[in-house]
């Protein structure tokens, strides 16, 4: 055993390119005396390490999973390593060319891209050799320019895997005028802007950061972090600018802890039977909404909204319809009256929307203070208020149409007529799915008079990022459209003779409706006219909180009774 043990780490050792005598010591103190190669040694092989799981966790398993998986790859490539090999470059060499002959551990590694990602893991660690031989090691910031460049790294990893990019590696470079090299660089602002990058502000004004540092100067030095850990001070600023982004972060972390409750409601294999006659509510920005399982084996749905002071049930003209594709023709969804069925487990079935539902993780929140993730509003809950997540599962393929897709290009707002006339419009540098800065636009080629055009004949093709990039960062007017990357892939459908267009982003998640489940966008005609709709594969799952009539009651006072101001902000934090 003790021979086993000294092979093992003598392979270690040798992975590292350092000698057996060092693999005791303390990384950080040698460092701190004037010795980095053990520092980086390490890091080189933690970041190589993270870059894999980064593109390992575009998977379905969870991260410890993605680790173990990691960590056998690693052995193998360890165990093949001769006698001459030495250093961490040389180990990932033998780990992906190990992958690359072994099946099971090329799937463990990212499956086809196995080898793309192993490149990608090289030259992070080549990025991080190269600063250390480009820093001073008596720099206060030496290790966070080191842990901040290579996070730059993994992020570009990141993007480039959800992208879809064939050259992974290639996009990661040492930009050698990266302000964070110079002399006196602006940490406390970096960390602020990360923070707010977090909260989604992805351009926050210099303005915006001075401020809050200017509001954070007695607070020592400005640590990552320092908006989430002082959030409580930003609360009891004047400056409602800083209020405001209080509140933001409010909401944020309440964000977080919704995403972790339907994490934990997914684990949760106790059913809680629907038993009729009974109502479940539903948070919708300033409003809300009511479905009621009745007696009589029907399923209602109510939504409400503020009007002169107080909530009413949506008209009927204000409702927007749903079509579903039964398999032969697009059918309106009733949602005044659907019936459904409740199996012996209390699981009910909706035949019409393809979908069993049931609920799970229920929990009494009397005397909570929930902070409601949509709106950023405190509610008291009193007693009685109870919370319960319900789990939505697709029981087969499901079309839905919704919205008539309108061609902006024409004065009158027309809708298309046709899959073909909107593919030729959204084609290369006109986005259909996205936001006013950019979205996915169907790929295309450019003909001779220097316009893109896209082949409408064509039943499959690829999608790319369309956005915009100003010409003058001082002016907010000047902008010019660009494609910069492949993002995705599309294909016409034919289901029973009807062709529905589908567009399969590699980020599915960026660019959908919400962070649940699998759905992809649609596009198909109806009555002659162009609607647009969601995909959801046989299978996939939504967990939705919902609150029984106390809590709701009560979350629906709070609005009320800070309406006036409330309703300045609902939907204007934006900078």
């Amino acid at each position: 055993i003790k021979e086993k043990i000294r092979e093992s780490r003598k392979k270690v050792a040798q992975a590292l390119d350092i000698s057996e005598e060092d693999m005791g010591k303390d990384p950080v103190a040698e460092q701190r005396a004037g010795r980095d190669d053990l520092m980086m040694r390490g890091l080189q092989l933690q970041k190589a390490t993270e870059a894999m799981l980064l593109a390992g966790n575009s998977g379905d398993k969870a991260e410890h999973e993605r680790a173990e998986e990691i960590y056998e790859a690693f052995v193998a490539g360890l165990d093949n390593m001769g006698k001459a090999d030495r250093g961490i470059t040389k180990l990932l060499d033998k780990t992906f060319q190990q992958a690359s002959n072994d099946e099971q551990l090329r799937a463990l590694l990212g499956g086809g891209d196995a080898l793309n990602l192993g490149e990608a893991a090289k030259k992070v660690a080549e990025n991080i050799e190269d600063r250390f031989e480009n820093f001073d090691p008596k720099d206060d910031d030496f290790l966070e320019k080191i842990a901040s460049t290579t996070k730059d790294d993994l992020q570009q990893i990141k993007i480039e895997y959800d992208n879809g990019s064939d050259d992974i590696a290639g996009q990661i470079s040492i930009d050698i005028n990266n302000p964070i090299f110079k002399a006196g660089f602006d940490w406390g602002a970096k960390f602020i802007k990360d923070d707010l990058h977090h909260l989604g502000l992805y351009n926050p004004s210099d303005e915006l950061v001075k401020k809050i540092k200017r509001y954070l100067a007695d607070e020592g030095k400005i640590k990552p972090g320092i908006l989430f850990i002082k959030k409580e001070k930003l609360k009891d600023a004047e400056d409602e600018e800083l209020q405001r982004l209080y509140k933001k972060i409010k909401i944020f972390e309440e964000q977080q802890k919704e995403k972790k409750e339907k994490e934990d409601a997914k684990n949760d294999d106790k059913i809680i039977k629907i038993t009729p006659p009974m109502s479940l509510y539903f948070q919708e920005e300033a409003g809300y909404g009511q479905v009621t399982f009745n007696e009589n084996q029907t399923m209602s749905f109510k939504k409400y909204k503020i009007e002169d002071g107080k909530f009413v049930q949506e008209q009927e003209g204000d409702k927007r319809v749903e079509f579903i594709y039964n398999g032969q023709s697009w059918q309106p969804i009733n949602e005044d009256e659907e019936e459904f069925s409740i199996d012996s487990d209390g699981i009910v079935h909706l035949s019409q929307r393809n979908e069993e539902a049931y609920l799970a993780h229920q929990r009494d929140i009397s005397g909570w203070t929930k902070t409601m993730p949509r709106i950023g509003l405190d509610v008291s809950m009193p007693e009685g208020a109870k919370m319960s997540f319900i789990t939505i599962k697709k029981t087969d393929d499901t079309y839905i149409l919704h919205d008539e897709v309108e061609n902006h290009h024409k004065e009158s707002k027309e809708a298309y007529t046709s899959i073909s006339e909107f593919i030729q419009r959204q084609c290369q540098t006109n986005w259909f799915m996205g936001d006013e800065n950019g979205g996915l636009a169907f790929k295309g080629t450019i003909n001779e008079n220097g316009q893109y055009i896209c082949d409408t004949s064509a039943r499959s093709g690829k999608l790319v990022v369309a956005s915009k990039d100003m010409f003058d960062s001082s002016s907010m007017m000047d902008f010019m459209p660009t494609s910069t990357r492949d993002a995705g892939t599309w294909e016409i459908k034919s289901v029973n003779g009807t062709d529905i267009l589908i567009a399969k982003p590699y980020n599915v998640k960026k660019y959908n409706h919400d962070d649940e489940g699998l759905r992809y966008e649609i596009f198909s005609l109806k009555d002659g006219k162009l609607y647009r709709g969601d995909f959801e594969p046989k299978g996939t799952k939504h967990i939705i909180p919902s609150y029984n009539e106390i809590a709701i009651n009560a979350i629906a006072t709070e609005i009320i009774d800070n309406w006036e101001d409330f309703s300045d902000q609902l939907g204007q934090y934006k900078y």
